[in-house]
């Protein structure tokens, strides 16, 4: 005999999503010098309930992402962060920014 119970599962989680705090002092980009050429990088982090971000999880892409990897890297391990809530108590939750560049 099979039985099956259904269960209604939430619509939706709320869980708002961890805030930088401090900035890191970013270092020097490598960027390049043709004005024409959008540069931008979306860096994604895992947060952990103490607002600390979990490298581990540490992803960058865009036209800048390979030359400024390290830079971004220690960028991101040097800011603080409030973590991700859900009913008001920290969770871990992913970090989302786009940074876009302009050369003078």
């Amino acid at each position: 005999m099979l039985a099956v119970a259904c269960y209604p599962y939430p619509s939706t989680v709320q869980i708002s999503p961890p805030q930088i705090v401090r900035r890191a002092p970013l270092a020097d980009l490598q960027l390049s010098t043709d004005p024409s050429i959008q540069q931008s990088v979306d860096i994604d982090v895992v947060i952990d309930p103490n607002g600390v971000p979990v490298m581990s999880t540490f992803k960058v892409v865009g036209s800048a992402a390979a030359a400024n990897h390290d830079v971004l890297y220690k960028y991101i391990q040097g800011s603080s962060f409030r973590p991700g809530l859900q009913n008001g108590q920290p969770v871990s939750a992913n970090y989302h920014t786009r940074m876009q560049f302009r050369t003078p």
